[in-house]
């Protein structure tokens, strides 16, 4: 537990930015018609998906080198976005969602972006005390993403990589369990237990936010059809 430094850092935001990132390998026509679902909901958002060499530009001008060829290096597709949304997050603020979610509710009807305090929101899964990071909305520099970012840089380090230990699952349950400030009053359902497609993000107040994934999206091979 003591390794993290959870203090809320000076710079820290107490505002939601209103801007929403996608990730996919490269972009295409099945990810410009997500980026319109979710403008077309979220009208005064910007909306913009980033393939593997945008993130990786990214991750090298907010992080250094090291921490772009870490994430090159990654042999998953679903690792890298793991890790970019943690960065991305971090350093700029915003909202963050799987590139599969089909979205049905406006944004600002799930939470209030202006807050008093930085504010970190990740859904609770469906599967009992973990997470489902599909969809995550931060202030920016919160201490719980500060925390994901050096443990990234920690298994960079290392120089080994597995898909668990990288997980983005894998990194904020450790967190969580370490006491990080996390809201999850966002919860995963799934109504009808063999049908993944009816699978939605529930609000705190009980409103079905976003379907999981789209009848589109093959997630064995993480390719739109």
């Amino acid at each position: 537990v003591n390794q993290w430094n959870l203090s809320v850092p000076d710079d820290a935001g107490t505002v939601i930015p209103p801007h929403i990132i996608l990730t996919y390998s490269a972009l295409n026509n099945a990810t410009r018609q997500r980026q319109s679902m979710w403008l077309r909901l979220n009208p005064t958002y910007s909306v913009s998906v980033f393939d593997n060499d945008m993130c990786a530009q990214f991750i090298q001008e907010e992080y250094g080198a090291s921490m772009a060829s870490a994430f090159k290096s990654i042999r998953h597709g679903a690792i890298r976005a793991d890790m970019f949304r943690v960065l991305y997050l971090n350093a700029r603020g915003g909202i963050y969602a799987d590139v599969d979610a089909v979205p049905t509710l406006p944004v600002d009807s799930l939470f209030d972006r202006r807050l008093s305090v930085p504010r970190l929101y990740v859904p609770a899964s469906r599967h009992h005390g973990q997470l489902n990071p599909m969809f995550m909305a931060a202030t920016q520099r919160h201490p719980t993403l500060i925390s994901a970012v050096e443990t990234y840089r920690k298994l960079a380090s290392l120089g080994s990589y597995s898909y668990w230990s990288w997980s983005v699952v894998s990194v904020l349950s450790i967190l969580r369990i370490a006491g990080a400030p996390m809201d999850t009053s966002m919860k995963e359902v799934c109504p009808q237990k063999k049908n993944i497609f009816a699978c939605v993000i529930r609000s705190s107040g009980g409103r079905d936010a976003m379907y999981l994934r789209g009848k589109d999206y093959d997630k064995k091979t993480h390719k739109f059809s």
